[in-house]
């Protein structure tokens, strides 16, 4: 989702934070030309957003009320969960980072990483020249990555289940009986159009997060109330008692916009709303929850308004305490030719140890395209 990650960013730096200049549109798929067009939100939260027959999401009047958070106790892993090592940081780690300047993937974007059941790597991507689609690269290690992309889903795969024209951000939930459900962001928009008429998250399922099948029949999320129809940069993590937290962007392009929480429990995992508001400044985008050894959520994010990773540690999964910029963007950034924007970051703590963090590196070249790659950080504290 970089192209709206830059635009809020900037925006938010040179207008005061104007929300009638923010882009509506969140998607990763900028091309090389794409350059954060100033195009109003225009999302609307299009009445075809609402659940449709077969959704086994949420109806957007389904009635949920906001709470203040969740018991301590649920905010861990479930025994079922033995991928949670790989998604869990010490208490005061993971806040010093030393980006690795001599290894990127030109090219991609939006890293996204899950753990196979073979205990090997994958890592969602988008391919820039492509856009429209879902990669997928994989590790033994989580250091090294295969080479080229696979291509994973497209949006005609779900047919005949709308998934719009564009697959952008996803998220991998794991499930009890130890199977996957992979999430994706699915937009659509108006041929020739750059904003979206709306978001629905589709979805396919696995039993080993190898071999994916898509849900030809129903959606999983198409948003809450609030959410304008435009729900967007799906992350999960599995609770104590097997429910799923899952933290999103909602309402992009309109005041209300920002990253926001639901929770949904076993089997279904219909969504409802845990926080009926944003928990975030509006200028931060991207969530990544983690867990926090001992009990507790650490959500790292696309931080603004200056830009590059950063992260808030979230009370009762809710309430963000010590929300801060980790990884800085250049300064000037990506709105000035040959500045860059750090943006989408994926956290992994390897067998070792170490712990890692992916990124989306977005500069803007001297003739208005842009050049991409996924780069990374290891942690120094």
């Amino acid at each position: 989702m970089f192209v709206a990650a830059l635009w809020i960013l900037s925006a938010c730096r040179h207008s005061g934070g104007d929300l009638d200049l923010l882009h509506g549109d969140d998607a990763d798929t900028a091309t090389g030309g794409e350059t954060g067009e100033t195009s109003d939100s225009g999302d609307t939260g299009d009445t075809a957003d609402s659940a449709e027959s077969g959704d086994n999401s949420d109806s957007a009047d389904s009635g949920d009320t906001a709470v203040e958070g969740l018991d301590a106790s649920l905010l861990a892993p479930p025994a079922s969960f033995w991928q949670a090592p790989s998604f869990t940081v010490e208490p005061g780690r993971g806040l010093a980072w030393e980006r690795d300047t001599a290894w990127s993937i030109p090219g991609l974007t939006v890293p996204q990483i899950f753990v196979r059941a073979d205990g090997t790597y994958g890592m969602l991507v988008t391919v820039n020249a492509t856009g429209n689609d879902r990669f997928l690269i994989t590790s033994d290690d989580g250091i090294e990555w295969s080479d080229p992309p696979k291509l994973l889903f497209s949006p005609a795969d779900f047919a005949p289940l709308d998934c719009g024209d564009r697959l952008e951000d996803a998220a991998v939930l794991y499930q009890p009986d130890g199977s996957y459900l992979l999430v994706l962001e699915s937009t659509y928009t108006e041929e020739g159009g750059v904003t979206p008429l709306w978001r629905r998250w589709c979805q396919a399922t696995s039993p080993d997060g190898v071999t994916f099948t898509p849900n030809t029949e129903s959606y999983f999320f198409t948003g809450l109330e609030g959410d304008e129809g435009v729900p967007s940069v799906p992350g999960a993590l599995p609770l104590s008692d097997g429910s799923q937290l899952v933290y999103y962007n909602a309402a992009m392009g309109s005041p209300t916009q920002g990253i926001r929480v639901a929770i949904g429990a076993q089997p279904d995992v219909t969504l409802a709303q845990l926080a009926g508001t944003a928990v975030l400044p509006i200028s931060d985008v991207d969530p990544l929850p983690v867990y926090l050894e001992g009990g507790g959520i650490r959500l790292y994010h696309t931080h603004g308004p200056g830009g590059g990773p950063g992260y808030a540690e979230m009370a009762g999964g809710v309430v963000a305490e010590g929300d801060s910029s980790l990884i800085n963007n250049t300064e000037p950034d990506c709105i000035v030719a040959g500045g860059e924007c750090l943006l989408d970051p994926a956290f992994l703590h390897l067998p070792d140890g170490r712990l890692v963090l992916y990124y989306s590196r977005v500069t803007l070249n001297g003739d208005g395209t842009y050049s991409e790659a996924i780069e990374r950080a290891w942690a120094t504290d």
